[in-house]
């Protein structure tokens, strides 16, 4: 049984990788005080860092 995919927004991943930047949070605590997995704002993390964040 396959879970559903979440869509999120450019304006909400942009959001988060910003939020996650500037509160000193660690990755694991900003992903749960968005309420994302891990993973999901590690990927936009990096994307960010590459310049990619709009492809993701």
């Amino acid at each position: 049984m396959e879970l559903p995919r979440t869509q999120y927004s450019q304006e909400f991943r942009k959001e988060s990788v910003k939020f996650f930047k500037e509160s000193g949070l660690t990755l694991v605590e900003a992903a749960k005080r968005l309420s994302l997995p891990q993973g999901t704002l590690k990927n936009w993390v990096y994307a960010d860092k590459r310049g990619e964040l709009t492809t993701v």
